[in-house]
């Protein structure tokens, strides 16, 4: 089918920024009236699981490729939050047209 075909080509747009931590993904920024916030995300949640799998010992770039790379729009995830766990589900959607102002941070051990 075409839309078989095609679904590689696609990427989906969660919204919200993230850097590894030790026990999980922690999300840096949730950006306004994304799909992330319409779900409930919040800066400082940690993601514990992404669609069943535990993200503690998942390099970023894995947690990327099943986050983008997953066929269909919504992706389950387990979110720490204060102690708490509780899952969220992301509808992610196609960007549309967004441009989106990423800042740079240099980090100096």
């Amino acid at each position: 089918l075409l839309e078989d075909a095609l679904a590689p080509a696609r990427r989906f747009f969660a919204g919200f920024t993230m850097t590894e931590a030790v026990d999980g993904v922690l999300v840096t920024e949730v950006i306004e009236e994304s799909p992330a916030q319409k779900a409930g995300l919040l800066k400082g949640d940690v993601i514990v699981k992404v669609q069943g799998e535990t993200t503690n010992s998942l390099p970023i770039k894995e947690f990327m490729n099943k986050l983008n790379g997953h066929p269909h729009p919504q992706v389950k995830m387990r979110i720490r939050r204060s102690q708490k766990e509780f899952d969220v589900i992301v509808m992610r959607a196609m960007p549309q047209g967004r441009t989106l102002k990423v800042k740079s941070q240099t980090v100096v051990s």
